[in-house]
């Protein structure tokens, strides 16, 4: 009796995962000048609010934010020097999105922006300015995806 109390018990524990997860990498908002990027040529910058809301760190690497504009109206031209240093352009298809990866170091769990900032050029005129983003985790990196997702409602914003 005692053996099979003692196998059900190690059965069970070994079900339970190591460590909990607890990161939550998301976007508290996107901003970018009232008018937009209406005049040909112009250039703007739009600015995402990136935060870890969670109670682990996002490991250098792990974190990808991908922003999209209209290509129609409107072209990314880079990632501003304004950015966080922790920003750089992991995958492009300028001009219509871009994404970024946390190469230059991690994403505490401090709830502090970590902000994008990217120069966006008006090359046709039209409206309206509708910017879309998605964060994610880094599925090709080792131990990127054990961070978790706490909360997946604020993985995604428009304006």
């Amino acid at each position: 009796m005692k053996k099979n109390l003692c196998f059900l018990s190690m059965l069970f524990i070994s079900f339970l995962p190591a460590k909990a997860q607890l990161a939550d990498l998301g976007i508290g908002g996107i901003s970018m000048p009232m008018f937009g990027a209406t005049a040909v040529g112009q250039t703007i910058q739009i600015k995402a609010d990136v935060r870890n809301f969670g109670f682990d760190d996002i490991g250098a690497g792990c974190a990808l934010v991908t922003i999209s504009v209209p290509s129609a109206i409107s072209s990314i031209t880079g990632l501003n020097t304004g950015s966080s240093s922790i920003w750089t352009i992991y995958s492009s298809s300028m001009p219509a999105s871009v994404t970024l990866r946390n190469t230059g170091g991690p994403l505490p769990a401090d709830f502090e922006p970590y902000y994008i900032i990217l120069d966006v050029q008006g090359t046709n005129p039209g409206g309206p300015l509708t910017i879309n983003s998605h964060t994610g985790l880094n599925p090709f990196q080792s131990g990127c995806m054990a961070a978790g997702n706490l909360d997946p409602n604020n993985d995604d914003a428009t304006t």
